[in-house]
């Protein structure tokens, strides 16, 4: 599995896999969800278009 830079972790180092599920509930409470996803999405591709 590889971590954030870019360096593999293995299923040995179980303080660095520890953190895993933690950096990933920290993301999920950090991501839009439905409309605000949408509308972010639908602005990304207006500005993809234009350049």
């Amino acid at each position: 599995m590889e971590h954030a830079a870019g360096q593999l972790a293995i299923r040995d180092d179980h303080e660095l896999l520890a953190r895993y599920p933690e950096c990933f509930a920290q993301l999920t409470d950090s991501a839009l969800d439905g409309e605000a996803a949408v509308d972010l999405i639908d602005k990304a591709a207006r500005d993809f278009s234009i350049s």
